[in-house]
């Protein structure tokens, strides 16, 4: 049985009324040290808001969620430098979600003979619980 593992968001992240402590998300080992892949190239994404190109190297911010019964994150936006949001416009009930910056690298996969941009050095800037937010 593989454990799990917790994840919380930053200090500077609003609090709610009843609780002090940022929200954690409950995550396991296979999702912690899975490569975040971005994009259908494997050379390039584009930025969600404003169609940039982005490449290898280049600073992107992602919006991922989680449903409740879900075992695997979707990676739903990626952003630009310039575009990454600060907070998320409405949480959804019932969905954990996130918004994370890191940088574009190139994943290789040996067995495939293939490659796909990911994201590393992965910094959470706000988190949302599933217990938080209204109906999607």
């Amino acid at each position: 049985m593989e454990g799990v593992h917790t994840m919380s968001g930053r200090a500077d992240q609003q609090p709610s009324a009843d609780n002090t402590a940022p929200p954690v998300i409950q995550t396991t080992p296979a999702q912690l040290l899975r490569p975040v892949l971005v994009g259908s190239s494997p050379t390039h994404c584009r930025c969600t808001d404003c169609q940039t190109t982005l490449h290898e190297g280049q600073q992107v911010g992602l919006y991922a969620y989680r449903l409740a019964d879900a075992d695997h994150w979707d990676i739903a936006r990626v952003f630009c430098r310039d575009c990454t949001p600060e907070r998320f416009v409405g949480p959804t009930l019932g969905a954990a979600e996130l918004l994370v910056t890191g940088t574009l690298e190139t994943v290789s996969f040996p067995r495939t003979q293939s490659h796909r941009l990911c994201v590393v050095d992965v910094l959470t800037r706000v988190v949302s619980p599933p217990t938080e937010g209204s109906q999607a």
